[in-house]
């Protein structure tokens, strides 16, 4: 049974950046902190996937959001346990994670753990999560029922009604013929 080598790497803690509102004529300008939410990286449109494409179906939803004021801290829990992209194909079987047929649980502990620290210092209102995802997904990934625990969470997939769900949550009008 081979080993793992895992690179030990110090994640990014991000800063949430603050927007800049000019007042109206002769006010002073205001500052005014933006929203934050959270995001598997591949859905913001990061080639992080394990075969090494960006799941671009949740872009055109993630760019209207951020013209409201939005902004969204990411993180691909498998990267951060250091496996490489492109990758081959992870699945869970009897609580450890394989890749044909190799033991890369440790990796994916390692990145749930570094992603959760980003996430906590985020302090975001709702995550974005994979569906399907050994590491992501709520129900059964690694990182995903860790976070699921800390914060509210919207699975996403391409099929899925994840948009409709996620401006309900944040109380924002939804118009399904933007995002077709």
């Amino acid at each position: 049974m081979s080993r793992l080598k895992i690179v030990a790497t110090t994640p990014e803690i991000p800063t949430i950046p603050e927007k800049k509102m000019n007042g109206r004529k002769g006010s002073p300008s205001q500052k005014m902190p933006m929203k934050c939410l959270f995001s598997s990286s591949c859905l913001i449109g990061k080639r992080c996937l394990y075969h090494g494409r960006p799941a671009t179906f949740a872009l055109s939803a993630i760019k209207y959001l951020e013209g409201l004021g939005y902004f969204f801290v990411d993180a691909c829990p498998e990267m951060l346990g250091g496996l490489p992209c492109p990758r081959p194909a992870s699945y869970i079987r009897e609580g450890r994670v394989l890749q044909l047929r190799k033991d890369v649980t440790q990796a994916f502990e390692i990145g749930a753990y570094r992603a959760l620290t980003i996430a906590a210092a985020a302090k975001p209102a709702v995550a974005l999560l994979l569906l399907n995802s050994p590491s992501c997904d709520p129900g059964f990934g690694v990182f995903g029922k860790k976070l699921a625990g800390l914060i509210p969470t919207i699975t996403c997939h391409r099929d899925n009604d994840w948009r409709e769900r996620l401006f309900q949550f944040l109380n924002l009008p939804y118009q399904r013929n933007l995002f077709q």
